[in-house]
């Protein structure tokens, strides 16, 4: 009986009426886009990381928040590459 009871709780689980994810309707942008932007966001992300080292290694502190800025630069362009970024920003 307790198997019964067991199948009928995960039967009533899995019965869940509404989602709360949405549907995945394709990509949001194609392969042009994202290689562009992958690729300028990762130019960006390289100029960063490598004046803030600088400047640290210089003794500036500044650098600590350029690198800050550096890395957040590189978790944008991780999304692009995993097309989990909602919009795609240009920054030259």
């Amino acid at each position: 009986m307790s198997g019964i009871a067991r199948g009928a709780m995960q039967g009533a689980a899995d019965a869940v009426p509404f989602s709360t994810r949405r549907p995945v309707e394709g990509r949001p942008y194609g392969l042009g886009k994202r290689l562009f932007y992958g690729i300028t966001w990762a130019f960006w992300t390289i100029v960063a990381l490598a004046g803030g080292i600088l400047l640290v290694t210089s003794g500036d502190m500044v650098g600590l928040l350029i690198i800050l800025v550096g890395l957040g630069f590189g978790y944008y362009d991780y999304t692009i590459w995993t097309y989990r970024a909602r919009r795609l920003w240009f920054i030259y």
